[in-house]
């Protein structure tokens, strides 16, 4: 029987799919939406806690109708599933309690939502997790970046742009995976005119003669800002002193028809950014990458330079040789078969009551 895989990356925001023959007649076919749970919360925390608030069955029955969909846009079936995404989203689709996840200490250990199962009437297959933070998602992204490795020794970055913000480091001997809580900034959430990366977000704003220029994905009418389109009109906005090194800005600025930039929403952007660019620091203390792998949809597209220049990442990744990863995770799940001692070589931590990282954070929240 010809065997046909449908990937699905379930995101806190975004649940991505790609449809693969595996005898590699038809090409490759990818479908993307809205994660439809977020109408009970932008971020895990507030999601998990509706589900232990007796909204369980709710958010199952909403990603489940998700999958469904993503199966109908494709209108042939897959034979087989394969399913990654961060712990608290994999346990609401399996029905698994998450209240180990997002209560102090934290512990999955005794979270064991199951790998192989039947979803929808079909055989699925689940990427395991490696800690509460760090889940099927990132290690399939990690896969993806461990495979580009050409130097089997060499220091190198993965970061995996998200609601929450997977790293992970190998320093030469060891891998050292951990998260940065950066909340849904880079994906449109708690932005006023935030949007994930759609037709018709603004996805590049560039300063030419002092002027804001903009484009927008699939160059259709602006509807909103994604991750990568807001840090370069921070940037922007920092360089024509509109926004000063605190982040204050004094009043709503239009960047687009009917789009618009608030002091509150640079207020949001600081805290995700400070978050990243601490997590980066914190476990790059001793030893400097020389590759750094860009992740997520926010990663494929982010401008380094004004990345860097709002402090949203270290200045010594420019030093670095930076390569985005197109569809990290669906990528990396096909791979994870090849890589699975992988997951046995990685060292969770948890920057959480991290003296270096609560240091790191205040000092990174300016511009």
């Amino acid at each position: 029987m010809k065997k046909t895989f449908l990937i699905i990356d379930i995101g806190t925001t975004t649940i991505a799919s790609k449809m693969i023959d595996a005898a590699g007649i038809q090409p490759p076919r990818q479908f993307s939406m809205r994660n439809s749970q977020r109408k009970y919360g932008a971020d895990v925390i507030t999601r998990a806690r509706a589900a232990m608030m007796g909204k369980a069955a709710q958010l199952q029955q909403l990603m489940l109708d998700d999958i469904a969909r993503c199966i109908a846009e494709y209108g042939t079936a897959p034979t087989d599933l394969m399913i990654a995404g961060n712990p608290v989203m994999m346990c609401l689709l399996h029905g698994v309690d998450v209240s180990p996840l997002v209560n102090n200490p934290f512990d999955a250990q005794h979270v064991n939502y199951p790998l192989e199962s039947e979803i929808l009437g079909y055989p699925a297959r689940s990427l395991p997790y490696l800690s509460a933070f760090f889940g099927g998602d990132a290690l399939a992204s990690l896969c993806c970046a461990q495979t580009l490795q050409t130097a089997a020794k060499a220091p190198f970055l993965m970061i995996d742009f998200g609601t929450n913000c997977e790293i992970a480091f190998y320093d030469g001997s060891e891998m050292i995976c951990s998260s940065a809580a950066a909340g849904p900034v880079f994906e449109g959430g708690h932005i006023s005119c935030g949007t994930a990366a759609m037709p018709g977000a603004v996805d590049r704003v560039t300063l030419q003669a002092g002027d804001l220029r903009f484009t927008t994905i699939s160059a259709a009418p602006p509807i909103g800002i994604c991750g990568s389109g807001l840090v370069d009109l921070i940037a922007a906005l920092v360089k024509l002193n509109i926004i000063d090194t605190s982040g204050k800005m004094a009043l709503d600025y239009y960047f687009a028809p009917g789009l618009s930039l608030t002091p509150k929403d640079v207020r949001e952007f600081q805290v995700g950014k400070a978050a990243v660019c601490a997590a980066i620091e914190t476990l790059c203390k001793n030893t400097r990458p020389q590759t750094v792998y860009l992740c997520g949809k926010m990663g494929e597209n982010l401008s380094v330079e004004n990345a860097v220049a709002i402090g949203m990442l270290p200045a010594w990744i420019q030093t670095c040789s930076v390569m985005p990863i197109t569809d990290s995770v669906l990528q990396g799940a096909l791979l994870y078969d090849a890589q699975k001692e992988i997951l046995q070589s990685c060292r969770a931590v948890s920057l959480d009551g991290n003296a270096d990282f609560d240091d790191l954070f205040i000092d990174c929240m300016g511009f």
